[in-house]
């Protein structure tokens, strides 16, 4: 697959999926040294609130009790970004006219976000590429700190 440029965004905010916060909880390698690039490049560092959910949602797990501390460490980073029924519905849109199960809600969430906001999504999860073919925002390549997608197709 071919990819897209070396990350210049114009936003200076990132709305981040929860597989990102996950993997640095997890002290994936790739995810800490890419988030404090970020952090320390001056991005705004966004989750939605059902993100925020997910993550906490881990800690009743005992084997993510410890990374509890972690992830109140970069909470000060991180800016929670309310949804309002424009994001609602033109998530249900989306779900509606993509129709594929396989694709959580959440993820048309995040993406009607990202649309809404006009901010890029850092993800490692597949399912945006799915949604971008049907409409545009920026998907950072978090493996290679790239944009992967501009509006529904490779830069």
């Amino acid at each position: 697959m071919k990819r897209g440029k070396i990350l210049l965004v114009q936003s200076k905010k990132i709305l981040f999926d929860a597989n990102i916060i996950i993997n640095y909880l997890r002290r994936v390698e790739y995810s800490k040294s890419n988030l404090r690039y970020y952090i320390a490049m001056g991005y705004q560092i966004r989750i939605t609130n059902e993100v925020r959910k997910e993550i906490t949602y881990l800690f009743k797990n005992r084997k993510y009790k410890n990374q509890q501390k972690h992830f109140l460490g970069i909470l000060g980073y991180i800016k929670i970004v309310g949804l309002n029924k424009r994001i609602h519905t033109r998530a249900t849109y989306l779900q509606r006219i993509i129709n594929q199960s396989s694709i959580n809600y959440k993820d048309f969430l995040i993406a009607s976000t990202a649309i809404e906001y006009k901010m890029p999504i850092a993800t490692d999860d597949k399912h945006f590429r799915e949604i971008n073919k049907r409409v545009g925002f920026e998907i950072i390549d978090w493996h290679n700190r790239k944009i992967m997608f501009v509006n529904g197709m490779l830069p």
